[in-house]
């Protein structure tokens, strides 16, 4: 073959893969933007799915009588709603049965929380109907009780069918920090 087929060869060499790699970029444009698309159709699926929530009151009619006498009867106090014990409760260093323990009050949620206001929890409210009279519920609020006496925590229980006064609330609380630790039950 002389030198101008040679070049001619050349030439159609470097044509050729010119095109595959033209085709190649082109291929990959098209799988990136297919990608893209897809993934983008994804994420509005999921924006669209919406679940079946709506946003609930968080206290009945009762417990809301009630947080408005605690702050009105704590002014100096922070008065917090629905609070897991969970989020309330730590253990010790070294505590020992922290998993057989925790689950006797992790699923558990106490009434009102009384604190100072650096956050420290001072007492425990709890707002107690006719439910509170079934033997399930009974348990429950033996384990939150023995829970917050292990913690130090006083425990007020008000009867849901007779809510305490603002001033009743204050002498609970008075007495109850009088009291020992081994008898942090306040009932009115």
């Amino acid at each position: 073959m002389n030198r101008q087929g040679r070049r001619a060869l050349q030439e159609i060499k470097t044509l050729k893969l010119s095109v595959a790699l033209g085709l190649g970029v082109i291929l990959a444009a098209i799988l990136v933007a297919g990608f893209l698309l897809a993934s983008r159709k994804r994420i509005d699926r999921r924006a669209d799915d919406r679940w079946p929530l709506y946003a609930k009151r968080l206290l009945n009619e009762r417990e809301q009588v009630l947080y408005w006498r605690l702050v009105s009867a704590f002014p100096d106090y922070v008065v917090l709603a629905q609070v897991s014990l969970s989020q309330l409760l730590a253990f010790e260093k070294g505590s020992q049965k922290r998993q057989a323990i925790g689950n006797r009050f992790r699923q558990l949620c106490a009434d009102f929380v009384l604190c100072e206001r650096s956050f420290r929890p001072v007492a425990v409210v709890e707002l107690d109907g006719q439910s509170h009279d079934r033997p399930a519920r009974a348990d429950a609020d033996a384990r939150k009780a023995h829970a917050l006496a292990s913690a130090g925590l006083l425990l007020i229980r008000a009867n849901s069918a007779d809510l305490p006064t603002a001033e009743s609330l204050r002498a609970q609380l008075i007495d109850g920090e009088s009291r020992s630790p081994d008898r942090l039950v306040v009932s009115t």
